[in-house]
């Protein structure tokens, strides 16, 4: 709902005010290089190519989309002109340093009379699991080669699932961009920042920029990138056979 344009939400607010509801908002915000690192990965994850992250240095430093991040700056002001003063913004980094977790700080912010205390034993919410830096880079290369041979963006459902079945041993901390990497988009990322203040606040976008380092031992990469192959070929092999009998 946070990427809605502006009429949808006035209708939305319309219907609600039909019913005789009161809207309270409450948006998480996280800061410039935490999001962009986070939308980057999902980017990646979803089968889609992006030129600006490598092994162990940039695929590409020149183009469409390379000097700039993923950002909210747009949204959070069309969520700032529809709500005004009904809607509470909060750093997500505070919402996920919640001894009971940021579904607890999310009600405990709504005012609702609910007790959390035991949320984090219990909860049997699901979490989207990520990819860690060697997994996410990994499969970059997998995407860049699938572009360039298939002219897709994308893939489909079983075939990210056999992706990320084959990546599942690669071990790693989670993925940042390198210093060579965050060069290209440092003054788009200084302008994210100005931006958050303005809209915001500094406690919107304080944050330590960290990095990841290039990688220089590939070997469990190479092996990961043979079991993905494998796994794939399986699949169109079984596939294939299917096909056969049915016509058989």
């Amino acid at each position: 709902m946070s990427c809605w344009p502006k009429e949808q939400y006035l209708r939305f607010l319309d219907d609600l005010d039909a019913f005789g509801f009161n809207v309270k908002v409450l948006a998480l915000v996280r800061s410039p290089y935490s999001f962009a690192c986070s939308a980057i990965q999902e980017t990646l994850k979803s089968g889609r190519y992006h030129p600006l992250v490598g092994l162990n240095r940039p695929h590409k430093t020149k183009g469409t989309g390379i000097q700039r991040i993923p950002n909210r700056s747009e949204e959070i002001k069309i969520l700032q002109d529809v709500f005004d003063s009904s809607i509470n913004f909060q750093p997500f980094s505070k919402a996920i340093s919640h001894p009971q977790g940021p579904v607890a700080f999310c009600f405990e912010e709504l005012g609702l009379p609910l007790s959390w205390t035991s949320l984090r034993q219990e909860s049997s919410f699901d979490s989207n699991q990520s990819l860690n830096n060697r997994q996410a880079r990994t499969i970059n290369l997998f995407n860049k080669q699938l572009k360039l041979n298939s002219n897709r963006n994308e893939y489909g459902k079983s075939m990210r699932r056999l992706m990320r079945q084959g990546l599942e041993n690669l071990k790693g901390g989670r993925f940042l961009l390198t210093k060579e990497e965050f060069k290209f988009i440092e003054n788009h990322y200084n302008q994210l920042k100005k931006d958050m203040n303005t809209m915001l606040g500094p406690s919107f976008s304080e944050e330590s920029v960290q990095f990841s380092d290039p990688i220089t031992d590939t070997e469990d990469i190479i092996e990961a990138l043979a079991r993905c192959t494998v796994l794939l070929a399986t699949q169109s092999s079984k596939k294939s056979r299917s096909k056969t009998a049915n016509r058989d």
